[in-house]
């Protein structure tokens, strides 16, 4: 069985290390497996439509929601089987940057990816009931996103100095805003903002901290977030960082004021005060995220799809 991976709009190849995991353990089951990431020399959305013919030949496409025009295309033309893989708002993040005309082109997009879709993988409940409001009724499974729990792993050396940690880019549905003040008010305190380092120097910068914070306006499932978790740090989040959490939101400090930079600053300092946050993190993935289990499902469900 031929899969074909097509990633967000703009996603160029190689694939990125995180990616790799993932496009590694579907290669080893299945016949083959293409990732068709983005030629730059090419504008992203014209260069869907000359993808499409790539996809002839294989059996199941499996599709970000913003890249999946060639999918649909390819569905149309060849009768290539199309799974959607939804993982986060892109909607929503497009109207927090105030772009109309961008939103109103992913909600045809949508509209046209459901339709073609013979399946639906999506990231959370929340995504789910998003999808379903779309008018989506076909088949659907929820997968959470997984970490690498051999790669993320907690520091046995303790840190003095409180440093808090948040990973991602620096963008207006990130709302970095409220954590730099918050942590300007709390003495010794260090913000750590990482962004663009490479994958494989991620572990050490998680095991470098005290506490990680995703104050994000809107999220999908945050691998920062679960990287943060299975690296055993003490994790606070907004309820919309946190909606992809599986299970609920137990071993987290939620912060239903988003805005607010005083209550994140004390909610930081309870953190520092509460050493078991991070172990009861870390057992959380453990128990829902990790990613042998949940790659297991989507590769499950993407067989089944191909095999119907």
């Amino acid at each position: 069985m031929i899969l074909a991976w097509l990633p967000g709009i703009g996603v160029v190849e190689p694939v990125s290390e995180r990616t790799a995991y993932d496009v590694n353990a579907f290669r080893a089951r299945f016949t083959e497996v293409r990732f068709c990431g983005y030629d730059t020399r090419i504008h992203p959305y014209i260069f869907q439509f000359t993808l499409a013919a790539r996809l002839k030949d294989c059996d199941i496409v499996k599709a970000d929601f913003t890249g999946s025009l060639p999918g649909v295309l390819a569905k149309r033309l060849y009768g290539t089987r199309l799974v959607v893989n939804y993982n986060y708002h892109a909607l929503r993040i497009a109207e927090i940057h105030g772009k109309p005309a961008h939103v109103l082109w992913l909600r045809i997009l949508r509209r046209l990816a459901l339709r073609a879709a013979d399946g639906v993988i999506v990231a959370s409940r929340a995504l789910e009931q998003e999808v379903l409001a779309a008018g989506y009724r076909g088949y659907r499974v929820v997968v959470p996103n997984g970490v690498d729990l051999e790669r993320f792993r907690p520091s046995e050396q303790r840190w003095t100095a409180p440093v808090i940690l948040t990973v991602g880019r620096d963008s207006p549905e990130k709302n970095l805003s409220v954590v730099r003040e918050a942590v300007a008010q709390i003495k010794g305190a260090v913000l750590n903002e990482v962004r663009g380092l490479p994958y494989a120097q991620m572990p050490t910068a998680y095991q470098s901290a005290s506490v990680f914070v995703l104050p994000s306006l809107t999220e999908g499932c945050s691998k920062s977030l679960l990287e943060a978790m299975a690296s055993g740090l003490r994790c606070i989040a907004t309820m919309a960082a946190a909606e992809g959490l599986a299970g609920g939101w137990d071993p987290l400090i939620i912060m239903e004021n988003d805005s607010d930079p005083s209550q994140w600053a004390s909610a930081i300092r309870h953190a520092l005060k509460d050493p078991e946050l991070g172990a009861s993190s870390r057992a959380w993935v453990e128990r829902h995220h990790d990613i042998r289990r949940t790659l297991f499902q989507e590769v499950a469900f993407l067989k089944w799809v191909g095999r119907r």
